[in-house]
């Protein structure tokens, strides 16, 4: 089990992770999330089905996002990170406006990834958005 310091390490490594990679996609540069997930991994919808499997697949699905919609606003809080060994899960709060076809959304859910440990690094395995509001304007 880690502890202390070494925790300390892991949280702040995957933290800036998933920052990196929504702050790339939010840049317009949706190609570069590639970094965080690994080769195999897994998107899930919210009912926990698989909607794209491996990295290229779930790459072009931040492509396809990005082409069709604006973000105006997107903010990601209160990171929860439980690691062990070369597992860990974190979830994390995401606020979201988009504009697509001209109608402006507005969404409030929660992230969660599975990440394996390689080495140094850490890669996504399993990607799951749980959304607990939605509206369009």
């Amino acid at each position: 089990m880690l502890r202390g310091n070494v925790m300390d390490d892991v949280k702040d490594a995957l933290v800036a992770l998933i920052q990196e990679a929504n702050d790339a996609w939010r840049a317009g540069r949706p190609e570069a999330v590639a970094s965080l997930f690994h080769e195999d991994a897994v998107l899930a919808s919210p009912t926990g089905d698989v909607i794209a499997r491996g990295r290229d697949a779930i790459v072009q699905s931040y492509v396809d996002f990005c082409r069709v919609a604006r973000t105006i606003a997107f903010e990601a809080s209160g990171f929860d990170v439980h690691a062990v060994g070369d597992t860990a899960i974190v979830r994390y709060t995401f606020d979201v406006t988009y504009e697509m076809e001209g109608v402006t959304s507005v969404e409030r859910g929660h992230e969660i990834l599975t990440f394996v440990g390689e080495g140094d690094s850490w890669r996504a395995m399993w990607r799951i958005q749980l959304p607990s509001t939605q509206s369009g304007c």
